[in-house]
């Protein structure tokens, strides 16, 4: 199997200080296949997308000058069908930004190409309620569709859904889902798959973490549901767990080269998993983190091998 991957797009300023944007990396992978299963039907998606968020303490505004976009290679396969960078805009990325995103990818000529994927919630993050806050991101992204729009932390499913299905009946979004990032919340994810038409979900997932895996991956194979994984790193803290330990030597089995590698092709080789949302703030990171989605990938038998190295080094 040839893995796709595309290194996102960085954005910097010419400025006294260098403006920074936290930029993450998703990596995603199918077992068996470079398509995706969403619901009843299959779509192409790259093996790398990204996030997009601010790191407050860092971030530095230069309003009078442009983006600068550093980079945008993509780097195809064999065999592969047309994919597309899943670009996941989060909660927390402020106004402008997302303004900034969708004049860049109109100025570049390049929407089509991406996958675009935001949150709500029932009071709209901000005020004004949901369906105002989705079409604040309609205006500021420059985009009339959404690819893929959640509720986040299910805050408000009951009554987002109706809505939720009633814009991807008109177009205005290709895809719907709710998400969570904690435990607590599983049974709560599981419902919801079971009561609405979902065709993504969102939850936590990571070596030190598989809760997920005995109830809501299940559920989402069986139902055809595609998985974006958060937290595959718990925020780097498996990064710094690991940081003064070796790799095995059977990593390189996997073609991994770093505990980064590691702990994300474990998360992308679950055959339920669709995309792992790692998290990154250097451009060196993000790199690494894409490397994950090359290469050879664990088989159920390294996967275990994978959680008992992990276990004894708990």
């Amino acid at each position: 199997m040839v893995w796709t991957a595309a290194v996102t797009l960085l954005e910097s300023w010419e400025a006294s200080s260098i403006a920074s944007w936290a930029f993450s990396t998703a990596v995603t992978a199918a077992v068996g296949s470079v398509d995706l299963p969403v619901a009843s039907c299959w779509a192409a998606v790259s093996a790398v997308a990204w996030v997009c968020w601010s790191e407050s303490s860092a971030f530095v505004r230069a309003p009078a000058k442009p983006p600068l976009w550093l980079e945008l290679p993509v780097v195809t396969g064999t065999a592969c069908a047309p994919r597309f960078p899943i670009g996941e805009i989060e909660k927390s990325a402020p106004s402008e930004d997302r303004a900034l995103i969708g004049s860049a990818l109109t100025s570049l000529g390049i929407r089509a190409r991406m996958f675009l994927a935001t949150k709500l919630t029932a009071d709209g993050f901000f005020g004004g309620g949901g369906e105002a806050s989705f079409h604040r991101s309609l205006e500021r992204l420059a985009t009339q569709r959404i690819d893929l729009l959640q509720v986040h932390n299910l805050d408000g499913v009951d009554s987002l859904m109706p809505l939720l299905q009633k814009w991807k009946q008109a177009g205005s979004i290709r895809y719907l889902g709710v998400t969570t990032s904690r435990v607590s919340q599983h049974a709560d994810i599981a419902a919801a798959m079971r009561r609405y038409p979902l065709d993504f979900i969102q939850v936590d997932y990571s070596i030190a973490n598989r809760d997920a895996a005995a109830s809501v991956l299940p559920l989402a194979l069986e139902r055809r549901v595609a998985v974006l994984v958060n937290l595959p790193l718990q925020r780097a803290a498996l990064i710094g767990q690991a940081a003064e330990r070796q790799l095995p030597d059977w990593a390189a089995d996997i073609d991994v080269s770093s505990w980064s590698q590691f702990f994300l092709k474990y998360v992308v080789s679950h055959p339920a998993v669709t995309c792992a949302i790692p998290g990154s703030t250097k451009l060196a990171h993000l790199e690494d983190n894409q490397a994950a989605a090359r290469g050879r990938m664990p088989d159920a038998a390294m996967r275990s091998r994978m959680e008992k190295f992990w276990d004894s080094m708990s």
